[in-house]
């Protein structure tokens, strides 16, 4: 083969690569086995795969220190999610994958607040996933502190306190923070007013009226929030943020939260008068999930009434009756479940 057809062979496989190695494909074992169809393959994909998902993967401190480190330097998303990488393993990561901006840890309990330390090694990080990560405290959150994070996620981890959310509170680039079932409290959480903040979750938080008020309020753009079994929560929270209001906000979820409607016993008056008072603090809300509130069905019909586009979950599923029986006329009613509320 002459120069002339390597080169047109060359430029032929070029647009398969780019499609391939440019983040559409983020599978170890497919861009591995691609590397070994060509020589242009093994080139191209050590230069251009920037996505990859190890997610599971058994033994993947060996797998990340042996194969992807030395092979595939220019990744920027990696998902290393439940696997049994430890604060070492981030360490060879801070060294060898400096351009990540996106880093998930989900379910790597192994990690502790010295592994911190490492990530804040990698300057360009802007989203990080430590929920389940049960060896992250406070301490490695100020380790954090110096990262430009827009999304940080701490679900589940129960070390992290109040005394940490005083690293956060001038990271003013989150956008998104997910603090559920955290220990944090009302007198922490009004240190992440953020302005910039789009999505908020204190599911599980014993955070009560005032603190949750001032976080809603001093985000202007919010869209997302849940305040799911925050048993501290009552009706008062609507007063809380009467002034302002949640213009922004699309997504609401209130599962749990019994005393933040309490609507038990409440007549139909009551049930229109709530719903009034959603379709002026929440005119853009599109979902709103009320299950396990105790509401009445009354609640739900008012709601959509009001606002004719807004989807509503109420812990209860309406489905058709049907039976395959030839002797039988077709169904025509439909039955209404109850669904259990589970544990966040």
């Amino acid at each position: 083969m002459t120069s002339r057809e390597v080169r047109l062979r060359e430029a032929a496989v070029d647009p398969w690569s780019l499609v391939l190695f440019a983040g559409f494909l983020d599978s170890f074992a497919v861009v591995r086995t691609l590397s070994l169809v060509c020589r242009h393959f093994l080139q191209l994909s050590q230069e251009g795969v920037r996505l990859l998902d190890l997610h599971a993967t058994k033994d993947a401190h060996t797998l990340l220190s042996r194969c992807v480190l030395p092979r595939y330097p220019h990744i920027g998303r990696l998902s290393i999610k439940w696997t049994s990488v430890s604060d070492v393993t981030l360490a060879s990561l801070a060294q060898g994958l400096p351009n990540l901006t996106h880093l998930n840890l989900h379910g790597c309990t192994r990690i502790t607040d010295n592994g911190c330390h490492s990530i804040a090694l990698l300057t360009n990080l802007r989203f990080l996933d430590l929920s389940f990560c049960i060896g992250i405290g406070d301490l490695g959150l100020e380790h954090l502190r110096p990262l430009h994070l827009e999304t940080l996620k701490l679900a589940m981890c129960r070390r992290v306190s109040d005394v940490g959310m005083a690293f956060l509170h001038h990271m003013h680039s989150l956008r998104e923070l997910d603090l559920s079932c955290t220990g944090v409290t009302s007198h922490g959480l009004p240190l992440v007013a953020i302005a910039n903040l789009l999505m908020l979750d204190v599911s599980g938080c014993r955070v009560d009226n005032a603190s949750v008020a001032s976080v809603l309020t001093a985000a202007p753009g919010l869209w997302y929030a849940s305040v799911a079994h925050c048993e501290l929560l009552t009706a008062q929270l609507w007063q809380l943020t009467k002034g302002s209001g949640l213009p922004a906000l699309r997504v609401l979820v209130l599962r749990g939260a019994r005393h933040l409607l309490a609507l038990e016993g409440a007549t139909e008056r009551h049930a229109r008068l709530w719903a009034v008072l959603f379709a002026k603090q929440c005119p853009h809300l599109a979902f709103l999930d009320i299950a396990a509130c105790d509401v009445p069905p009354e609640l739900k019909k008012k709601l959509v009434e009001a606002m004719p586009r807004l989807v509503v979950d109420d812990g209860a599923i309406d489905f058709p009756l049907t039976c395959d029986c030839p002797h039988l006329p077709p169904p025509t009613r439909r039955t209404r479940i109850t669904r259990q509320a589970r544990p966040h």
